[in-house]
């Protein structure tokens, strides 16, 4: 009975509010002298543009029965206006043209801002590129003659459903296809360019469509083939692009210069850099890759059991190692390389001196020839197991902390490769690294719920996920009605998790907050390294899917093996241990 009281005074407020809604809107509508008038006053105008030497007619909107109307430029020496509002534009600039309205009962002043053009006698699409990949956005952009016209330029696509304009001649390649693109100016003069929107990959299979693609405009070239093929890449500036190399049987010789580089399979034997300033990314399982006289490279290794044997007989910038990788070095160039490892397991043998930065342990191999090489680790838990007849010196932290030991290094064999992706991890645990495919996806060697621990790699740095962490994570994607319950009841709470953050132990304070009963709560870092950093953080009931702002939402597929994380970054990846 009360419920209905209740509905019925809601019923009958409403009501009330509505009629003097009505009320109120009548009066604005029927009753308003002042935005009657406004409706019908005069106007020109607010902004207009004339060519130079060329007129253009502001006129009146509204026009008031028996008014005069006065007009005046700001600048004549810019643009004039005859007594009939047409204005002449004299030279490149901009004015303000003034008409004083008088009409019986009022008078207004009107005001329009005009910008004289000087026209251009030629325009020229400056990055006429004959191909693109879909999905590409470009920027063609455009020179005027003379230097001096700010001649507006239109850009047209002949086919939009291929090639899309936004502003200042950048585009967007929609779908594969061929379109002519025309740029003209408000004086006339055009310019034209036919353009090809090819795969998204830019996938090639031989020396002459490789050769097409080269400073073509496309921004990703992939050799992908399973012939067995040599390719030759000229020498040349190709900063725009990418290059994929995904051909298992092929060798490459490289004398351009890329945005980057990224091997994926290649010939076991040969890939020869004879360019100076790349940087090559390896996943490829077996790979050589040899640096010549003549070239110039940094190294990237992030590849599961990858086998690399490196020559060096040019300069390598750097390598950096993140994967239990399997590398050799060797080659007539007596620089030292310097080497960033961040991978516990991987294995480095090297008759070069190499100045390594460790953040994790792996098994360093020193061999004649190697015995500057230097190491500053971390921790004392990254320092590498050294073998050889040699002593390294060994710098164990940072700064004021910092200790210098003298390692001797273990004589007898040759040092092995290190676990990860299905190898040893000391006990019988075993390591696998794992990376993004498709949107988000994960694919794990086991189901998450055997997952003893978990590091995160996200822009080259690794981060631990503590224990108490990863457990409440899993019973969160289970469903666990505990778990959730937990996280629904609470208010404000406050916990301490433990972890390391590149091999260094670290604290992080997380307070969770919000109102009792509700899924969704608010994650504040406290201390530690995301000191002052705040979510909202929502958990799906029935599904488990952990949402993290609107950025991000976590959850599992049915057999448990199966994490997607939507809009995860490319550089995400996991390293497992089960």
């Amino acid at each position: 009975m009360t419920r209905s009281k209740n509905a019925d005074k809601f019923r009958i407020t409403a009501g009330k509010l509505l009629a003097v809604v009505m009320v109120v809107a009548l009066i604005i509508t029927c009753y308003s002298p002042i935005s009657a008038q406004a409706a019908a006053q005069p106007a020109i105008s607010k902004t207009v543009s004339v060519l130079k030497g060329k007129k253009v007619e502001l006129g009146i909107k509204n026009p008031i029965k028996n008014s005069t109307y006065k007009w005046k430029t700001g600048n004549k020496k810019v643009a004039t206006v005859d007594s009939k509002g047409v204005v002449t534009g004299v030279k490149k600039g901009s004015t303000t043209i003034y008409c004083t309205v008088k009409a019986k009962k009022t008078s207004l002043y009107l005001t329009c801002k005009v910008t004289v053009i000087e026209p251009a006698t030629k325009i020229v699409i400056n990055n006429k590129v004959t191909k693109v990949n879909a999905g590409q956005v470009y920027d063609l952009n455009r020179t005027l003659t003379p230097a001096s016209s700010n001649d507006p330029t239109t850009w047209k696509s002949s086919d939009t459903s291929v090639v899309k304009f936004g502003k200042w001649g950048k585009f967007t390649a929609l779908k594969e296809g061929t379109v002519t693109v025309t740029a003209t100016t408000k004086s006339g003069k055009s310019d034209k360019v036919t353009i090809k929107v090819i795969d998204k990959d830019g996938i090639v299979t031989t020396q002459k469509g490789l050769e097409a693609l080269l400073g073509s405009g496309a921004g990703l070239i992939t050799l992908k083939t399973e012939e067995a093929i040599s390719f030759t890449i000229p020498q040349g500036s190709y900063g725009k692009q990418k290059l994929v190399v995904d051909a298992p049987n092929a060798d490459v010789t490289n004398n351009g210069v890329f945005k980057e580089v990224e091997i994926k399979a290649i010939k076991a034997s040969t890939w020869t850099e004879r360019a100076a300033g790349n940087h090559i990314t390896v996943s490829a399982p077996k790979i050589r890759i040899i640096i010549d006289s003549t070239g110039k490279a940094s190294i990237f290794v992030n590849g599961i059991n990858t086998d690399l044997d490196l020559v060096n007989n040019g300069i390598i910038d750097g390598l950096t190692v993140d994967s239990n990788a399997v590398i050799n070095i060797t080659g007539t160039s007596t620089a030292p390389i310097p080497v960033i490892n961040n991978f516990a397991g991987a294995s480095i043998t090297t008759s070069i001196p190499l100045v390594i930065v460790s953040n994790a342990k792996f098994t360093l191999t020193v061999l004649p020839g190697a015995e500057a090489t230097t190491v500053t680790a971390a921790t004392a838990e990254a320092v590498p197991e050294i073998k050889g007849d040699v002593k390294i010196t060994v710098i164990i932290g940072t700064g004021d902390a910092a200790k210098t030991e003298e390692v001797t290094g273990s004589k007898g064999s040759g040092g092995s490769g290190g676990g990860g992706g299905g190898g040893s991890h000391g006990d019988s645990s075993t390591i696998a690294i794992i990376r993004k495919t498709g949107d988000g996806t994960y694919t794990l060697p086991v189901a998450y719920t055997k997952l003893k621990k978990v590091e995160v790699t996200y822009y080259g740095i690794t981060y631990t996920v503590d224990s108490s962490m990863l457990a409440e994570l899993q019973g969160f994607l289970r469903n666990e009605g505990s778990t959730i319950e937990k996280w629904k009841n609470t208010t404000d709470t406050t916990k301490t998790y433990s972890g390391l953050v590149q091999g260094v132990s670290v604290t992080q304070k997380v307070n969770v907050s919000g109102v009792k009963g509700d899924t969704e709560k608010t994650v504040s870092f406290l201390e530690g390294p995301l000191n002052g950093k705040s979510y909202k953080v929502d958990i799906d009931e029935n599904s488990g899917t952990v949402k993290v702002g609107n950025s991000y939402e976590i959850s599992k597929s049915a057999d448990n093996k199966t994490l997607h994380i939507s809009n995860a970054p490319d550089n995400l990846s996991f390293t497992v241990i089960y």
